[in-house]
C-alpha cells in the first residue's frame, strides 16, 4: 500500500453521469480504423478512465486492470473503480454490456458501440444524436459564425471545388463522417495546390463513408485548448482545460496544463454555450471542445468532441497531483514499449513515488499487440525544463527496460 498522499480527481465519473449508468467504451475496428494505428488500441483505450471512475462501473479489457496494474495505481495514490467488469474478446464485452442493459442500466461510451448492441433506449446518448453532434459537417450549425474560420462545406461529389476555396492560401481540409474520431486523422493541412490535389484523391477513395468535406482557412493562433465539460439534464459543469501540443499543423502530440496558460473567461463562455446547446438536444456526459485564440484576440472553434477526450483524466487529476508534487505544470507522457509491463514499471517506479509522474492508462502487452505494452500518464514539474528532464529520464528508463 502506498504511503503517498492520495490523488483524488476534482470530480469523478459517478458524479458526472446519471445514477445507474455504466461506462462501456469498447467500440469496433470498423469505427476506430479511420484514426487508430493498431487493432489492440480498441482494448487499450478502455483503460483511460480507470483512475477517475469513482463508483461508476467500468467495462474494460482485462489487460488494463491486471493485479500488477492495480497495485501500481494504488502505490501512486490513485483509486481504481469500485466495480470493474473485465472482458477478453469483443463478444465478451458485448455480453457484459448487454447484461447491464437487461438490468435497467444505461451505457455511456466514447465511440460508437458495437452494432450488436442495439440502440433500444439502453444508451445514455442515442447513437443518432451522437453521430450528429460529432460530425464535423454539422459544426457550422452548432457554433456561431463569428467563432468559425472562413469555411466552406462540400458534398463528396463536389471535391473538385476545393481548389476554388481561398486559392493560394493555406487551408485545412476536414473529412466529415458520422460520429467521433481522434488524433487529427481526418484533418489535412494543405499549404499548396499540390497538397490539395493529393488530399482530394485520398478523400475520393473514402467518399462512400464520408458525409461531406469541410474546408477551413488556416488561421494563426497563439494557443489552442481542449475545454472539458460535463453535460446533463440539470445543466453543464466546466471541468477545466488543457493546452494542446502539436508537432505540426493539426497533429496533436499531447496536452499541458499550466496556470499561466489557461483559456480566458470569454473562451470558456463560448464553449459553455456550445455545451448547453448539446445538452438541450439531449446529450449527457463528457464533452471536449478545441478552441484557439489568435494574436488579435479572436476565438476560433476548430472541433467539437461530444465524447470523452484524452486530456479529460489529466484535467480531473491535475489539481490534486500538482498540489501533492509541489508543482505548477502537468504534461502528458506516453510510451508504447515492446516489453512486459513489470520491468518497465519497475524502471519508472521512482518517478511515481517521487510524485512527479502520475499513471493514467496502463496496458499489458498481448499476442494481439505484438507484445507491445502501453504506459500513459502525466509528468509534473515547476518549470518546463523540469518537465523535459523528467520525460527524458523516463524515456531512458523505458529504453533500458526494452534492452533487457
Amino acid at each position: 500500500m502506498s504511503s503517498l498522499k492520495p490523488v483524488r480527481p476534482s470530480t469523478d465519473f459517478s458524479e458526472l453521469h446519471p445514477a445507474q449508468t455504466v461506462f462501456a467504451p469498447r467500440s469496433t475496428w470498423n469505427v476506430l480504423q479511420s484514426f487508430a494505428n493498431q487493432h489492440f488500441q480498441l482494448d487499450s483505450m478502455t483503460g483511460l478512465t480507470v483512475a477517475v471512475m469513482g463508483d461508476m462501473p467500468l467495462v474494460c479489457h482485462q489487460n488494463t486492470v491486471t493485479p500488477l496494474i492495480l497495485d501500481f495505481l494504488r502505490e501512486a495514490g490513485l483509486e481504481p473503480p469500485a466495480r470493474i467488469d473485465t472482458y477478453e474478446t469483443e463478444e465478451e464485452a458485448v455480453a457484459i454490456a448487454r447484461k447491464h442493459c437487461e438490468s435497467g442500466k444505461k451505457l455511456a461510451y466514447v465511440y460508437q458501440p458495437p452494432p450488436s448492441l442495439r440502440d433500444n433506449g439502453s444508451f445514455l446518448v442515442p447513437v443518432s444524436l451522437y453521430t450528429y453532434l460529432n460530425d464535423k459537417f454539422n459544426l457550422a450549425r452548432l457554433v456561431e459564425s463569428e467563432y468559425q474560420p472562413r469555411h466552406q462545406l462540400l458534398s463528396v461529389d463536389m471535391l473538385d471545388e476545393l481548389f476554388d476555396f481561398l486559392p493560394g492560401r493555406e487551408i485545412f481540409i476536414k473529412a466529415c463522417r458520422d460520429g467521433g474520431n481522434g488524433a487529427g486523422r481526418d484533418v489535412y493541412y494543405c499549404p499548396d495546390a499540390a497538397c490539395r490535389k493529393d488530399t482530394a484523391e485520398l478523400l475520393h477513395l473514402q467518399k462512400e463513408v464520408l458525409t461531406g468535406v469541410r474546408l477551413e482557412e488556416a488561421v494563426n493562433v497563439d494557443d489552442c485548448w481542449c475545454l472539458s465539460f460535463a453535460a446533463g439534464k440539470s445543466g453543464i459543469r466546466y471541468l477545466g482545460a488543457a493546452t494542446q501540443l502539436f508537432d505540426r499543423p493539426a497533429k496533436q502530440t499531447g496536452s499541458r496544463i499550466a496556470p499561466e496558460s489557461l483559456p480566458p473567461d470569454f473562451i470558456v463562455a463560448i464553449a459553455a454555450q456550445i455545451a448547453r446547446r448539446g445538452s438541450r438536444m439531449g446529450y449527457q456526459g463528457i464533452v471536449g471542445f478545441d478552441i484557439g485564440l489568435s494574436p488579435s484576440g479572436q476565438a476560433f472553434v476548430f472541433d467539437l468532441n461530444f465524447r470523452l477526450c484524452s486530456s479529460t483524466p489529466q484535467v480531473l487529476l491535475h489539481e490534486a497531483a500538482a498540489a501533492r508534487a509541489g508543482a505548477r505544470i502537468s504534461q502528458s507522457w506516453s510510451r508504447v514499449c515492446k516489453v512486459a509491463l513489470a520491468p518497465a514499471l519497475e524502471r519508472i517506479r521512482r518517478y511515481s513515488q517521487e510524485s512527479v509522474f502520475v499513471p493514467i492508462r496502463l496496458y499489458e502487452g498481448t499476442v494481439a499487440s505484438g507484445g507491445q505494452s502501453v504506459i500513459t500518464g502525466m509528468v509534473l514539474g515547476e518549470t518546463l525544463a523540469d518537465i523535459e528532464n523528467i520525460k527524458a529520464g523516463m524515456d531512458a528508463a523505458i529504453d533500458d527496460a526494452m534492452k533487457g
